[in-house]
């Protein structure tokens, strides 16, 4: 089984802002995949690496963490098997997406390896 970088998304936004915030994250384009059975959504492609986007995914709560809270995954390929390559793509999306304040995240590899967290920020009510 193939080892891959991958951005786990909790939103309230709408899969329209989404795409678009991914698409400004990664700086690429994004193609809807229009099959009903498909497990992707949408792909594209940045600086020699994949970006598939799934807007759901069946994976447990495993080892500390809780895949089920963020049902949101962008897995990222380096289309040249370069782990070192991808990983630093998907920080950036992850650093991009971060500053926009709005997504919580968890960045992993191989899914165990937890490379950075965003956690979900509080809505702040008016006093």
């Amino acid at each position: 089984m193939s080892s891959y970088h991958q951005i786990f998304i909790q939103t309230s936004n709408s899969e329209d802002q989404l795409v678009a915030d991914i698409v400004a994250a990664a700086g690429c384009r994004m193609r809807k995949l229009e099959t009903m059975d498909a497990p992707i959504a949408y792909t594209g492609r940045t600086r020699r690496v994949a970006v598939e986007v799934k807007l759901n995914h069946d994976l447990e709560d495993d080892l500390g963490t809780n895949f089920s809270q963020y049902p949101i995954v962008i897995t990222l390929r380096s289309l040249d098997s370069d782990k070192s390559h991808e990983e630093g793509v998907a920080k950036e999306i992850f650093n991009n997406l971060v500053s926009g304040g709005q997504y919580a995240m968890i960045l992993t590899f191989n899914l165990y390896n937890v490379l950075a967290e965003q956690p979900p920020t509080e809505k702040r009510q008016s006093t």
